[in-house]
Order: structure tokens, then C-alpha cells, then sequence
């Protein structure tokens, strides 16, 4: 029984370190699509990165994956690249 309680207790604490390790800013950024080009607003509509994107997904941990010039790369919440755009193919960052 104590090694039940013991091992739920272990589980609940990795699962919350997990969880953590994300930002929580993640479910406040959006990808968006202007013209041809896709970018990233806030809740209240704000670009937080400019449309530059060919394709442009959610933000997980901190990184989301955009395609510029037909590659792969990973932007912050600034825009700015943290992997360059040089990769055929890729997924969410986790």
C-alpha cells in the first residue's frame, strides 16, 4: 500500500515538472494568416511577429515551427529564430 501511495506521489511530481517546464505564454500567442504570409497576435489582436511565414504553428515550450523559403525552423516569442530555417521537414517542438 505504501509503495502504491509512494509511486502516485513520484508519478504526480514528474507530470508537474512536465507541465511546468512550458510556458504558460504558449496559450496566449496565435498564428495567423494575412495575405500569402502567416504571423503571431496576442488575445487582444496585437502582432507580436509580423507575417513572414509560409506556414506558421502553436507555440509549445517556448518554440513554434514556421516554414520560410519552403524550410523548417523554430522562432521564440520574439520572432526570432532559436533553429534556423534549414530543415525539409519537422514537428511541434517538445
Amino acid at each position: 500500500m505504501k509503495t502504491n501511495f509512494f509511486l502516485t506521489i513520484v508519478i504526480y511530481a514528474i507530470v508537474s515538472l512536465m507541465a511546468s517546464s512550458c510556458g504558460i505564454d504558449d496559450n496566449k500567442i496565435y498564428p495567423v494568416k494575412i495575405g500569402d504570409n502567416w504571423g503571431y497576435v496576442d488575445n487582444n489582436g496585437r502582432y507580436l511577429v509580423n507575417p513572414q511565414f509560409e506556414e506558421a504553428y502553436y507555440f509549445n515550450c517556448g518554440l513554434a515551427r514556421v516554414v520560410k523559403d519552403g524550410k523548417v525552423g523554430y522562432i521564440n516569442h520574439h520572432g526570432r529564430y532559436v533553429i534556423n530555417p534549414e530543415y525539409a521537414s519537422g514537428t511541434n517542438f517538445s
